[in-house]
């Protein structure tokens, strides 16, 4: 029954298929002008044909092409030879037909009983049997199958052995050896004949599998059953086969006035064998072996047949498409995607917007540029109010007049005593004490400076400068030199540090500090006698004191802008 059922099932998709191929190709001729291309449900394209004059019959008149419309039984029927047809295919250049099963059968002696002759040898010289889509196949306990065929002269052999003792070995759906075998085809076999024989004449296996089967079967038409050991007599199977035109190939058969490939079409050389095919060319689909038979087809109906994304539409042209942005967008490189245009509404605001972002942009630079032009002129003339109220023009008219002398003092900026202590490298410090921090100088006449940077003024406990104080007090250092000179040094010390016992001592350093603060260098101590006053002096009260007096220099406040510094060579 799974075999009946199996042959109608292939006989339905045969019908069905059929259909399909009329319905679809109804818009493409398939036959010669005139000519009847339909036997029953099957469509004849061309270079077949069902009546003389609408086959290919080449130069000898040979009728390879020529299908028989049987009409004996009543329907038609469409045969090559002796083999019922089921499909024509010109894209694949196949035919399928149905073939017989050769039967081998033995009595319970083993004598072999009498071979019908049946239809299992292929000899039309256009057919070789298709190896990608058959294989041989054995059914039996005691059978083995071969197969012969010839290509370019040459004799080849496909072979299959089947066996087994109990029908209870067999296995459904397993065709590995055991009841039923099956073996590859060799490709571009021709005059092909299959049969079946036995090992033992089934002497062995005669109550369960008289017989022996050895067809050719389509491979996806054939699901082994074990019922097949006793019913598969009287039936035939589909068959693929290949066919081709003419013994030459594509090299030759171009050149010659029998090469029958139409428009739009490329003739296709065969792996195995002689002969060629003719196919329709990309974005063309039709009979190849019609004038114009390869007609253009529209990719665009379907749109499995083209692959146009989104916000694209496809275009048709002869042999393929194009994909063209919608309406309303336009392509862009180098992405080639499409992208939604601007409306004029969206261009002239985006203009606007352009140019108002650039006039903003002007007009913060043009205030940044006004501000800080008005900041830095207001820090300028802010500088030049300090260096007044601090006595700065006295101090230059000092200098000036001091211009002989064997060292004059030097006014400094910021930035050269930041370039002469490397930004005051932790490197370059010579000392630290609670009221500031003493670092080494290289000034760029390469001379060694000693540079104070203070915290609180030595004794004093005042800063250096100060707003906040009377105007003749703001300066701390002119301040105390005019105190010692009228005699006030202890009303502007430290109360902390001054007591009766050490009054004497803290005289002897603020003379020193007065001498330190000398614009004249050959008046102020040297390095090594204030040491040497200070070691004096140190042990009799606790004060924090700076030995570099003679080369110091106090930077604590940024809004001076020049900063004095007496530099000694020599020790002075």
């Amino acid at each position: 029954m799974g075999f009946h059922r199996s042959l109608v099932q292939l006989t339905w998709v045969g019908v069905i298929s059929s259909v399909m191929v009329a319905a679809t190709d109804t818009q493409f001729p398939t036959a010669l002008p005139n000519c009847p291309d339909r036997c029953g449900d099957l469509q004849i394209p061309y270079p077949f044909g069902l009546t003389e004059g609408c086959y290919l019959s080449g130069t000898t008149g040979t009728t390879e092409f020529l299908i028989d419309c049987d009409k004996s039984l009543g329907k038609p029927q469409p045969k090559t030879g002796d083999f019922l047809v089921t499909n024509i295919s010109v894209e694949e250049g196949q035919i399928e037909i149905m073939m017989d099963i050769d039967i081998d059968c033995y009595n319970k002696n083993g004598t072999p009983q009498t071979k019908l002759m049946r239809k299992r040898s292929l000899t039309n010289p256009i057919f070789t049997i298709s190896h990608t889509k058959n294989e041989l196949v054995s059914v039996g306990c005691d059978t083995y199958a071969y197969l012969r065929g010839f290509r370019n002269d040459r004799r080849f052999t496909s072979f299959c052995l089947s066996v087994c003792e109990s029908k209870s070995d067999v296995v459904n759906e397993s065709c590995s050896g055991i009841g039923c075998c099956q073996a590859d085809i060799p490709g571009g076999l021709r005059n092909v004949t299959v049969e079946t024989d036995s090992l033992n004449n089934h002497i062995d296996v005669w109550d369960f599998n008289p017989c022996g089967y050895a067809f050719v079967i389509r491979e996806d038409k054939f699901n082994f059953s074990s019922a097949y050991l006793t019913t598969l007599n009287n039936k035939t199977l589909p068959v693929v086969l290949d066919w081709t035109i003419g013994s030459e190939k594509c090299d030759l058969g171009r050149n010659k006035s029998n090469e029958i490939c139409g428009e739009n079409s490329i003739c296709v050389n065969l792996t195995y064998g002689a002969g060629y095919r003719c196919e329709c060319k990309d974005g063309y689909r039709g009979n190849p072996y019609l004038d114009h038979g390869c007609q253009d087809i529209d990719e665009c109906q379907v749109k499995d047949n083209n692959t146009c994304p989104s916000k694209q539409k496809c275009v048709n042209k002869p042999g393929g498409y194009d994909c063209l942005c919608i309406e309303g967008y336009h392509l862009e490189e180098p992405e080639r995607v499409c992208v939604p245009d601007r409306s004029a509404g969206q261009s002239s605001l985006a203009i606007y917007l352009a140019v108002g972002l650039f006039s903003l942009l002007v007009l913060l630079m043009g205030y940044s540029w006004i501000y800080w032009g008005l900041k830095r002129r207001k820090l300028i003339k802010l500088k030049g109010k300090f260096f007044q109220q601090n006595g700065g023009l006295l101090l230059k008219q000092q200098l000036s007049n001091h211009q002989m002398s064997v060292e004059t003092t030097k006014i400094f900026t910021i930035e050269e005593l930041k370039k002469a202590t490397n930004n005051y490298d932790e490197s370059r410090v010579l000392g630290q004490g609670g009221y500031g921090t003493v670092y080494k100088g290289v000034l760029s006449d390469n001379t060694i400076v000693a540079i104070k940077k203070s915290k609180i003024e030595l004794l004093t406990g005042k800063k250096a400068l100060s707003f906040d104080r009377p105007e003749i007090e703001r300066n701390l250092a002119i301040s105390f030199v005019s105190a010692i000179k009228e005699d006030r040094l202890l009303q502007i010390l430290e109360d902390h540090i001054v007591n009766e016992v050490n009054i004497e001592q803290l005289k002897e350093v603020a003379n020193l500090a007065k001498r330190c603060l000398s614009l004249r260098g050959e008046d102020r101590p040297s390095m090594k006698e204030t040491e040497h006053l200070l070691s004096a002096t140190s042990d009799s009260f606790n004060v924090d004191v700076d030995i570099g007096c003679s080369t110091s220099t106090t930077v604590e406040y940024d809004s001076i802008g020049d900063q004095e510094l007496k530099s000694v060579k020599h020790g002075r």
